[in-house]
């Protein structure tokens, strides 16, 4: 077995931001700026500790491991 390679197999340019934000309106301004940037809406994730995410949300927030159990989440069933 001959040992590692050089060769580049693909390129990809991958944009990714991470940042903290101490203020609704900080992460408002960044939002925003990310979306003039280029990024598309749907790329853009909000990561908060889940009881921050309740309170925020209410009763409407689960967990993505959890939505299994939940019985009234839409599911798409194909035949």
């Amino acid at each position: 077995m001959n040992g590692p390679s050089d060769t580049v197999i693909q390129r990809v340019k991958v944009r990714e931001v991470a940042g903290v934000f101490r203020s609704p309106n900080a992460l408002d301004a960044a939002a925003d700026a990310l979306l003039r940037g280029g990024f598309d809406r749907a790329d853009i994730d909000l990561m908060a500790h889940p009881d921050t995410i309740r309170d925020k949300l209410g009763g409407v927030y689960a967990p993505a491991e959890e939505l299994a159990d939940v019985p009234d989440v839409p599911r798409l069933y194909r035949a």
